[in-house]
């Protein structure tokens, strides 16, 4: 009768006493960011990052209760000799964990008995010093209490259980290991425990997506600043940073690269992807409408491309209304094109490097850049030992110098073709797509940085570590090269070279240089010039030459022009051929000042 008694007493003091936290209540409201007017929410999407769940709310008002349960779960009195962590999971499904901490090891009774004041289930054991983890089961379809003493304290935890998944009540010491303190709150099939971190992301039809992150603890209103989404084109997927519309997934306008010209109609993104089914789309926002782009039939892999274009395969071909995703074979990050007037798209993986006449391989190959590991968010390409000499230099990825959307479009004035480059110039603090060569006036060993920031785009760096050694260029044979190079000369040839560009004459004295010192000279007279056809002065075929493993090739960036003849012109961007408006006889000297960080000089005089 007393013990009765003593359970009634127990479960009257139980619901009458003071309530801890019954529930935590998140309200999500949104306003535009341009009137200031109240946004009616379509949905809230919560990830618990610390538990690895999540639950979607939806609106106009979306509000998340959280549930408390057990007793005493979030106080654990230091100096008590007993300490009771919270069940977990809680709800249980006939399962749930908890932990007995013990300040000293010795004989403990852990006993489960139901609302009514049934004993379920008792047990004697013998518990180490320290955190002691146990499992309870049940096949009780009630509130069970888990009870634990050692005679003279005891602490007791209460647990709401579904009664599946176990046909007896046991409870089973499962050993020893590291306190896990926590307090349990559960909303359906979404478990948050005080301390963890949520993610929200706030979903509304014509407003990018905004999200933010939290620990709450109490009840608490978010207010959100929605900003309207812009007209554009987006690339959006599961396989991207962007699961929604959002500034971060706005394709930008850039140049055609037949042209070189901004068109409006040719929008481009680099953005990291992920590999696999999920993919992403090409969505466009327009006037308040949204249309959904994916692959079309012909858009296919692209094994072998045309001469510049990225030297790895790639992605090319239509787009069409679609649901269906464009998908990539690897992680990692992506350059992804599109020209809307006859809907052609590339998605083309990008792999940074270097090239140029300031670079060891000159303009023949990048110098690779090593790639960070893969993120959806930042990634970055270094080399931190990366030879500049006296030349210009630019960024390029796989190997390309563009890719082609469209090969039969007509621009007009005879001009055919679209598509986007895959290089930067311009300069290192402003990078811009198909720019101007980047010169370098300081030879020497460099730590070369490219990052990435999804929304920032890409930035760039480039710090001086080390000056180079003096360069020996005795020996060293050069030749001129190109469509400028008269066939008319006794000794020119054809160009035997990977270049394969008009004719080639190697310099006077067997190509190899006179010197003074640390100057070195060629020169080549009496030779005859095409009139308005390019050449270049190079190492020998454009490869290393075998005395210092460096070669260059060299144009109208180098000419001294005060000391030229007028009828020497530049080819202008990006090659700076040089090129005479007179077919005639004229005496070409190429100078190096390997002292003065192997600047060059070409002066060129008509006989």
């Amino acid at each position: 009768m007393k013990t009765k008694v003593f359970f009634i007493l127990t479960w009257i003091l139980f619901m009458c006493a003071p309530a801890r936290t019954q529930h935590i209540d998140l309200v999500f409201t949104a306003e535009d960011s341009v009137t200031a007017e109240p946004v009616l929410i379509d949905s809230v999407m919560i990830f618990n990052i610390t538990s690895d769940c999540d639950t979607v709310i939806y609106g106009p008002d979306p509000t998340l209760s959280l549930f408390p349960v057990g007793i005493d779960q979030n106080e654990l009195i230091e100096t008590a000799p007993i300490k009771l962590t919270a069940p977990f999971p809680n709800p249980a499904r006939g399962a749930a964990r908890f932990e007995v901490v013990l300040n000293q090891g010795g004989p403990i009774e852990v006993c489960m008995y139901s609302l009514s004041g049934r004993i379920l289930c008792r047990n004697h054991f013998v518990l180490n010093e320290g955190c002691n983890r146990f499992l309870a089961e049940s096949g009780e379809n009630t509130v069970l209490f888990i009870s634990v003493s050692n005679g003279s304290y005891s602490r007791t935890v209460k647990i709401v259980n579904t009664g599946s998944g176990c046909n007896e009540n046991k409870i089973t010491l499962q050993g020893c290991g590291q306190i896990v303190n926590k307090s349990t709150i559960n909303s359906g099939d979404f478990i948050y425990s005080l301390g963890d971190l949520l993610s929200y992301t706030i979903v509304q039809e014509g407003y990018y997506t905004e999200s933010g992150n939290d620990s709450p603890l109490h009840d608490t209103t978010y207010s959100f600043m929605m900003n309207p989404v812009i007209d554009g084109w987006y690339v959006v997927g599961t396989a991207t940073a962007c699961h929604e519309v959002n500034e971060n997934a706005m394709m930008h306008i850039t140049r055609n690269e037949v042209t070189q010209q901004i068109d409006p109609d040719v929008l481009e993104l680099y953005i990291p992807v992920m590999a696999g089914g999920e993919g992403f789309n090409i969505v466009e926002v327009s006037d308040g409408d949204i249309h959904t782009y994916g692959p079309a039939q012909d858009f296919t892999t692209v094994v072998n491309g045309r001469i510049d274009e990225p030297q790895i395969p790639f992605q090319r071909g239509s787009y069409e209304e679609s649901n269906d995703p464009f998908t990539v074979p690897e992680d990692g990050m992506y350059h992804i094109a599109i020209f809307t007037v006859t809907m052609k798209a590339a998605v083309v993986p990008v792999h940074w490097g270097m090239i140029g006449t300031a670079t060891v391989n000159a303009w023949n190959f990048s110098v690779p850049m090593e790639e960070s590991g893969f993120d959806l968010s930042e990634m970055s390409w270094e080399n931190d030992s990366m030879i500049l000499l006296n030349g210009e230099w630019k960024y390029r990825y796989s190997d390309g110098w563009k890719v082609f959307l469209d090969t039969t479009y007509e621009l007009g004035n005879g001009m055919i073709g679209v598509g986007v480059n895959a290089n930067f110039g311009g300069s290192v603090d402003s990078l811009v797509p198909g720019g101007e060569n980047i010169p370098n006036y300081v030879p020497g060993l460099y730590s070369s940085v490219m990052e990435y920031v999804l929304g920032e785009g890409y930035q760039a760096s480039l710090t001086f570590i080390d000056s180079l050694p003096i360069t020996n260029w005795v020996g060293v044979v050069c030749d001129a090269v190109g469509t400028g190079i008269s066939p008319d000369n006794a000794l020119a040839i054809p160009d035997p070279s990977s270049w394969n560009w008009g004719y080639q004459l190697i310099a006077d004295n067997g190509g190899v240089p006179n010197n003074i010192g640390n100057l070195y000279t060629w020169t080549w007279e009496s030779i005859i010039l095409e009139a308005y056809e390019g050449f270049k002065l190079r190492t020998l075929n454009g490869l290393p030459s075998p005395i210092n493993n460096i070669y260059f090739d060299a144009g109208y960036l180098e000419l001294n022009v005060a000391a030229s003849a007028p009828q020497i012109i530049s080819g202008g961007a990006p090659y700076y051929n040089l090129i005479a408006t007179e077919k005639a006889s004229y005496t070409i000297i190429l100078h190096i000042d390997a002292e003065n960080n192997d600047v060059r000089e070409i002066i060129i005089t008509m006989d």
